[in-house]
């Protein structure tokens, strides 16, 4: 593990109690992983707009430390290191958009999202022309690639 120790450091970040921009001061750490798991970095850090503490993971995936995730207290839960970095930015910009409460603008990044699944699978128009995300998605269950309920979520959207 390369990375330092940084207790008494600050960070900006969205605090996840009071949702508005801080700094966090780093109070504690301790890290772990590294055989079996990659290593990580937990920080009990403490906001500085509304003196609240929260916990946080660093992670190093092999390709450097990703930036702090929300442990503590409970957020959505980060996506998977494994899913392609251009799908996790349309779906961080979608949960944005619906913290922001601007819901059909959340509506259009999850059906970004969504046409990116489809993409990243192999799943699209041919000729250039784009295949209706309904009929991908189809394709994607009827070859048992998606369970039917992601299917039935995206019609309803």
């Amino acid at each position: 593990m390369s990375r330092e120790y940084r207790v008494g450091h600050t960070f900006p970040l969205i605090c996840p109690h009071c949702e508005k921009p801080a700094l966090a001061t780093i109070a504690s750490e301790a890290a772990g992983g590294g055989v079996e798991e990659p290593p990580y970095l937990l920080e009990l850090a403490r906001c500085s707009v509304c003196n609240e503490p929260f916990l946080t993971v660093d992670v190093d995936y092999a390709q450097g430390w990703d930036g702090p995730d929300v442990l503590w207290p409970e957020q959505l839960r980060p996506l998977s290191h494994h899913v392609p970095q251009s799908l996790r930015r349309e779906h961080e910009e979608a949960r944005q958009c619906f913290k922001a409460k601007a819901y059909t603008a959340t509506a259009v990044m999850v059906r970004r999202t969504l046409e990116g699944v489809c993409s990243e699978q192999g799943v699209a128009g041919a000729n250039g022309r784009p295949k209706p995300l309904v009929k991908m998605l189809e394709q994607l269950k009827n070859e048992g690639r998606i369970h039917g309920r992601l299917l039935e979520w995206a019609q309803e959207l």
